[in-house]
């Protein structure tokens, strides 16, 4: 398995827009996240998340593929990826209570070096310094955007670093995956491990919901479906280390939906991190593109 998970980027402008679309999608995730926390427990978001995930793909596939995709030789694998996703979904909006916003993004920045460093010796990816110098220059990027005054966190601080180590280990067993099964094959476990666990949990705290509501939970699920079909279509692609640094452009794609849904516009900091985000992606690109002519 190491051997055909360690194979070279086979597109990585096409794997770096999928990336970067998954991440655009997470971030889209958050802002439906941010407007149902007043009204609904955090259990009922994240089942809201999976539950519609499943409602939609059993919508648009016909029942037919669902018999064939729904079949796997990696059925503990797959449960696997779906439950470190649903751990990592439900512990950040957990701590999101509790800490900044601003200082939760801080530290879910370390997802990428995550990545790199468990790359290597689950899937067998050589990691060269350049790409370690490139992933640490997007790091810096994160910081300079978000100046957290990490000094005076709340403990639930260390949830989020939790939730970040699980997000890193789905994408290694994303990588995983993309070289054995078909991504809708995924996508249902994805989404069926999330609803059988939560679907015992979810009675006790449900709240309920008006026409808004209802519409916030569909499309929570709809724009995580899609986010998840994207980030496997990239894995396919690439390397899960290549991919690593892209999740820094969260921070960009969190700036514009800032200033698209609550008017904050970017400062200097933010514009300048940015900057430095975007590079270090474009280099990693680059550096691949020539590796592979």
């Amino acid at each position: 398995m190491t051997g055909s998970t360690a194979r070279p980027t086979a597109a990585p402008a096409r794997a770096a827009l999928f990336m970067l679309g998954a991440v655009a999608l997470f971030t889209l995730m958050d802002v439906f996240a941010k407007a149902m926390a007043d009204h609904f427990h955090t259990v009922q978001i994240v089942w809201a998340r999976y539950a519609f995930h499943i409602a939609i793909l059993f919508v648009l596939m016909p029942r037919r593929l669902i018999r064939v995709y729904g079949r796997t030789g990696n059925a503990r694998l797959q449960v696997l990826r779906g439950a470190l996703i649903l751990g990592a979904t439900s512990i950040f909006f957990t701590a999101l209570g509790y800490v900044p916003l601003a200082d939760a993004v801080a530290v879910d920045m370390l997802a990428p070096l995550f990545v790199v460093a468990l790359s290597i010796p689950i899937l067998g990816e050589k990691v060269g310094p350049r790409r370690w110098v490139a992933v640490v220059v997007g790091f810096l990027g994160a910081m300079v955007v978000i100046r957290p005054g990490l000094g005076a966190v709340h403990p639930a601080a260390m949830l989020i670093v939790v939730s970040t180590a699980l997000f890193a280990l789905y994408q290694v067993v994303t990588r995983l995956l993309s070289t054995a099964d078909h991504p809708l094959t995924t996508l249902l476990y994805t989404g069926g491990t999330g609803v059988a666990v939560l679907s015992f949990v979810v009675p006790f705290v449900w709240r309920d919901a008006g026409l808004e509501g209802w519409l916030l939970m569909i499309g929570i699920g709809a724009v995580g479906c899609a986010s998840n079909f994207l980030i496997i279509k990239a894995f396919e692609l690439a390397q899960a280390s290549f991919l690593a640094p892209f999740v820094y452009s969260q921070i960009v794609t969190g700036t514009l939906f800032g200033l698209f849904f609550f008017g904050d516009f970017p400062d200097a900091y933010t514009l300048c991190g940015a900057g430095l985000i975007v590079a270090s992606g474009l280099y990693i690109i680059w550096r691949e593109s020539r590796a592979d002519a």
